[in-house]
C-alpha cells in the first residue's frame, strides 16, 4: 500500500514548518505584481514566518515588457529588504531569483546573460496561460545544455494541458522540475483537482506559496485542510527543505 492510500485523518498537519523553504513568491517591493511597499513585504514576511518558514526565495517576475527587471534591480531590492527584515527582528533568511516568462526576450536573455538561479542552478520559469509555447521542447533543450535546472513554476494553471496529462509525465521524463502553487490546493481554486492529480501521480517535485500580497496567506492556512495537500507534504517527495 502507498503513502498516498495509508493516509488517515491523525496525520493532519497544522503549518508547513515541514518545507523550511519557500520557493516563488513576489515580496520584494515595486517591482513587479506583487508586493507595494517595504510595510506589505514586511508583514507577508511575518505571516510566513508564522506559518513556519525558515527562509523565502524570492522570485520577481522578468517578462518582456511588462517587468523589465535586471539582476541588479532584484539584488539592489533585495538588499533593502533583507535589512529591513534584520530590523524587524523577524529570523527568516530571504534570498532571491526570479520567475522567468517563456518569450521572445528570454530566448535572448538565455543566450546572453547569466540567468538568476536558486539553489544548484535550479531556473524558475514561466509559460503562458492562454497558449502552449509551440518551441517547448527545443526551449528546454536550451535551458539544460546552457546549465541550468528547469523548474516550471504552477503547471496546474497550464489548462491547455489538461486534455492530455501527457502532456505532464512528458516534463518530468525530461528532467523538469514541477513546481505547484500551495494556493492551489484551496477550497474553489479552479486548479484544485489538477494539483491534487499531480500529488496522487507523485508527480510534484516542489511547492511555492505564489504570494503577491498579504490576502494570499488566507489561502496557504486553507490549504492545509486540503488532505491531498497534506498527504503531499508528509510523503518525503518534496524538495523544498534542501534549498
Amino acid at each position: 500500500m502507498s503513502f498516498f492510500n495509508s493516509f488517515s485523518k491523525h496525520n493532519i498537519i497544522n503549518d508547513l514548518s515541514i518545507l523550511k523553504v519557500d520557493l516563488h513568491s513576489h515580496i520584494i517591493p515595486d517591482i513587479d505584481d506583487g508586493s507595494n511597499s517595504i510595510e506589505e513585504s514586511l508583514e507577508i514576511i511575518n505571516e510566513l514566518h508564522r506559518l513556519g518558514y525558515k527562509k523565502i526565495i524570492a522570485t520577481p517576475h522578468i517578462m518582456g515588457d511588462n517587468f523589465e527587471n535586471t539582476p541588479e534591480i532584484i539584488n539592489n531590492q533585495l538588499i533593502l529588504l533583507q535589512k529591513a527584515v534584520i530590523k524587524a527582528d523577524i529570523h527568516v533568511e530571504i534570498i532571491a531569483a526570479a520567475e522567468y516568462y517563456v518569450d521572445f526576450s528570454f530566448s535572448k536573455l538565455l543566450e546572453s546573460t547569466k540567468l538568476l538561479t536558486f539553489n544548484n542552478n535550479y531556473l524558475l520559469i514561466e509559460l503562458p496561460l492562454s497558449h502552449p509555447p509551440l518551441n517547448i521542447s527545443e526551449l528546454i533543450f536550451k535551458i539544460q545544455t546552457s546549465g541550468y535546472k528547469p523548474v516550471l513554476a504552477h503547471p496546474e494553471r497550464y489548462t491547455y494541458w489538461y486534455d492530455d496529462f501527457s502532456n505532464y509525465t512528458n516534463m518530468v521524463n525530461r528532467e523538469v522540475y514541477l513546481q505547484v502553487n500551495i494556493n492551489s490546493f484551496s477550497e474553489n481554486n479552479p486548479f484544485r483537482k489538477m494539483a491534487e492529480k499531480l500529488a496522487k501521480k507523485q508527480l510534484i517535485n516542489f511547492v511555492g506559496s505564489d504570494t503577491h500580497n498579504i490576502k494570499n496567506i488566507e489561502f496557504l492556512n486553507n490549504a492545509l485542510s486540503n488532505k491531498h495537500f497534506s498527504k503531499l507534504l508528509l510523503s518525503g517527495k518534496l524538495l523544498n527543505n534542501l534549498l
